[in-house]
C-alpha cells in the first residue's frame, strides 16, 4: 500500500510515481519524434544534452590519459580504401584521433611502448551503449531509413581532438565508395564552449542553406553517411568528442565481398569476381542465405553450380586450401556452422578504412 501525504484526500508515492513515468514517458515521445522529423526532411538531427555535463566530465577525465597517444587524423587519397594512399593533410584535417574498439572501452589498463598503464573508460562505455540503444533499437521506431542499422553494426569508437589554433576538417562526404556506412554521429565532450571558439560543425544539404552545430558538451549530431557534406570549421580551442558510423547490412555485405574479392582474385575474370562475391554477400547479408535448415540448403545447392575458378576465390577468402574444401564444408553445414561462417568472414571485415589503425588499450 502506497504511503499517503496529510492533506485533503491524500495522494499515494505510487500514483505520483505512475504519473511522472508517464509524463516522462510522453517527453521522450515528443523529443523522439522531432528528431526523427528532422532527419527525415533535413538529413540531419540534434539532440542536446543526451549526455548530463556530469557524464561529459567523467569521459573528459577517463581519456585524459590516453591524448598523449592521439595520432594525426588521415584523409584517403584515391576512389577506394584499398585502392589509395593514406596521407595527413594537416591545412585539409586537422584533428588527432584515438580507435577504442569493444575491448578496449572495458579495460582496465593499457600497454603502450611496452609500459603497462592503468586506465578506465567506464563512463564513455555506458555512453556509448546509450547511443546506440537510441539509433540502433528506438530511433528506428520513427525513421524507418534506420531499420537494419542494429544488423549492419557499427564501427569503433573515434575519439578526436582538434587542438586549436585554427585546426579544422575541410568539405566531405563520409561514404563516398559505397562502403556501408548509413549514419554518422556525433557527440561532443567540450565544457563552456562558445560561439568565439569557433569549431562548429557545418552541415550542407542541396537546396537548404548551411547549418552550424556547435559543439556543446552532451550534444549529439547525426546525419546520413552517404549524402550530407560536411566541414569543421576551425577551432581555436582544445575541441573533444567522439565518432560513431552505424553501418547498413545490406551494402555493408555488398562492400565486404567486395573487398575480400578483390585481394584475393588474382588474374580471374569479372564473371568469376562477381560470382564469388556474390555468394559472399549473402552469407553475409543473411536476407538470402539464412543460419537456418532451409539456408544451409540453400547454400548447398548453390555452390553444386558455382565456377570451380569462383569457389577458389571463396576458399581462399575463408582460408581454406582448395575448392573441394569449400564445396566439402558448405554442402555438410548445419544453422551453427553456417552463423559461425558468417561472423568469421565478417571479422575480416571493411577495417575501418575511412581512418588509420588505432592504438588500442588492452586489458
Amino acid at each position: 500500500m502506497g504511503i499517503a501525504f496529510p492533506g485533503k484526500g491524500g495522494v499515494q508515492v505510487s500514483d505520483l510515481r505512475t504519473k511522472v513515468k508517464r509524463e516522462a514517458r510522453q517527453k521522450a515521445e515528443v523529443i523522439l519524434s522531432k528528431l526523427g522529423t528532422s532527419l527525415k526532411t533535413n538529413g540531419w538531427a540534434v539532440c542536446d544534452d543526451f549526455i548530463p555535463q556530469g557524464a561529459v566530465d567523467a569521459c573528459r577525465g577517463e581519456v585524459k590519459v590516453m591524448e598523449t597517444h592521439y595520432t594525426p587524423g588521415q584523409i584517403w587519397v584515391g576512389k577506394q580504401a584499398d585502392a589509395g594512399a593514406e596521407v595527413a593533410v594537416n591545412d585539409v584535417r586537422g584533428d588527432k584521433v584515438l580507435w577504442l574498439d569493444e575491448e578496449a572501452l572495458s579495460a582496465t589498463s593499457f600497454i603502450k611502448d611496452g609500459r603497462q598503464r592503468k586506465c578506465s573508460f567506464a563512463t564513455l562505455h555506458q555512453v556509448v551503449h546509450s547511443v546506440d540503444e537510441l539509433l540502433m533499437r528506438t530511433l528506428p521506431t520513427y525513421v524507418s531509413d534506420l531499420r537494419g542499422l542494429e544488423e549492419g553494426g557499427r564501427s569503433d569508437a573515434m575519439l578526436a581532438i582538434y587542438p586549436g589554433a585554427g585546426s579544422r576538417f575541410a568539405r566531405h562526404i563520409d561514404n563516398s565508395a559505397n562502403d556501408g556506412r548509413r549514419l554518422t554521429c556525433l557527440c561532443y565532450l567540450n565544457k563552456d564552449w562558445t560561439p568565439t571558439l569557433g569549431g562548429c560543425l557545418r552541415l550542407f544539404v542541396e537546396g537548404k542553406p548551411p547549418v552550424d552545430v556547435l559543439p556543446l558538451g552532451g550534444r549529439l549530431a547525426f546525419f546520413w553517411s552517404k549524402v550530407v557534406a560536411h566541414e569543421v570549421r576551425p577551432a581555436y580551442a582544445p575541441r573533444h568528442s567522439f565518432t560513431l558510423w552505424y553501418y547498413d547490412a545490406l551494402e555493408k555485405a555488398e562492400a565486404m565481398a567486395a573487398q575480400r574479392v578483390a585481394g584475393m582474385a588474382g588474374g580471374a575474370g569479372e564473371a568469376v569476381q562477381k560470382e564469388a562475391q556474390q555468394l559472399l554477400r549473402d552469407i553475409l547479408a543473411q536476407d538470402v542465405i539464412t543460419p537456418s535448415e532451409e539456408g544451409c540448403q540453400a547454400l548447398a545447392s548453390r555452390v553444386r553450380g558455382m565456377r570451380r575458378a569462383s569457389l577458389s576465390i571463396v576458399a581462399s577468402v575463408v582460408g581454406l586450401p582448395s575448392a573441394d574444401d569449400f564445396v566439402s564444408i558448405a554442402t555438410h553445414m548445419r544453422p551453427g556452422d553456417l552463423a559461425g561462417l558468417r561472423d568469421e568472414i565478417s571479422r575480416m571485415g571493411l577495417g575501418q578504412h575511412h581512418a588509420p589503425t588505432p592504438t588500442k588499450a588492452t586489458q
